[in-house]
This record gives C-alpha cells, structure tokens and sequence, in this order.
C-alpha cells in the first residue's frame, strides 16, 4: 500500500500521463451507446447496463486519465435494483 496522501498520487499520475483530465461517469440508461441499451426495462436491466456500459468506459480510458469520478448519485439509484460491483482494486 502507498503511504503518498492522496494529492501526491494524483500529481504523479497527471505526470505519468501527462494530463489532468478528469473523466465523469454520469450514466444515464437512455443516453447508453446502442451496444448497450437494454432488451428489458426493469431496474435489474438497467443496473447491468449501467455496470457493463461502466467497465468499459473505464477500460478505454483509465490508461488516458489519471483520475476518473462516477457521479455517486447514480449508481446509487442503480444500486436499490442489485446493482452488481463495479469497482475492483487492481
């Protein structure tokens, strides 16, 4: 685990990567590229296209950015419906 606080650890990172972009992830199940609306509407659908849509967001550009934000808000409304896990420590 690294003892450098959490300001230091965002200054590496926007110096590995050479840039301070901060990418939002504010999922909105209507706004979903195509590839992953979903076939049913119910709040189960909705959370495991939320979750899907996620990962990959977070696969394209976690190598680009040195900080991405979900916007808690949702996933929390996603949540009540068995949201699955998103987040997992490398």
């Amino acid at each position: 685990m690294s003892t450098m606080n959490f300001a230091d650890r965002l200054t590496a990172a926007c110096r590995e990567k050479n840039s301070t972009v901060c990418v939002g992830i504010d999922p909105r199940v209507k706004l979903l590229p195509s590839e992953f609306k979903v076939k049913r509407d119910t709040p189960s659908e909705h959370a495991q296209a939320i979750a899907d849509w996620a990962k990959e967001l977070i696969a394209v550009v976690a190598p680009l950015v040195p900080i991405i934000k979900p916007n808690i808000a949702f996933f929390e409304c996603a949540r009540r419906s068995r949201f699955p896990r998103v987040h997992t420590r490398p």
